[in-house]
């Protein structure tokens, strides 16, 4: 049986570790001018990471199947991480737009002679 810490379950913190990492990953690669490009590729694998474990949910091996009806009562908290984590995807990737793929490009100084 999974152990609980502060009240969540292991896949919450997981995702919760996974989201922190990949946010801390694209600042350093932010600030890379050869690695950026990989910024996009970061955020797409951690939104493929978090749809598996969101939708794919491990059962429990020591509950057995019982003739009552199951209910999924966790409906809302999956429901408010998929709504925040999708926030945080396009705040990202219009940070990224913003301020990578936009920057501008200055005209170089004429050199008269």
């Amino acid at each position: 049986m999974l152990r609980k810490m502060a009240a969540v379950g292991a896949g919450v913190i997981v995702l919760s570790v996974l989201w922190v990492s990949v946010i801390v990953l694209c600042i350093f690669l932010a600030k890379s001018t050869s690695a950026g490009k990989l910024i996009p590729v970061v955020l797409i694998v951690a939104v493929v990471f978090t749809l598996i474990l969101i939708f794919l949910p491990r059962k429990d091996p020591g509950e057995s199947n019982t003739a009552e009806q199951d209910y999924d009562t966790t409906i809302v908290s999956r429901t408010a991480m998929l709504v925040a984590l999708s926030l945080a995807l396009l705040v990202a990737l219009i940070l990224i737009f913003t301020l990578h793929i936009m920057e501008p490009i200055y005209a170089q100084q004429r050199h008269t002679h």
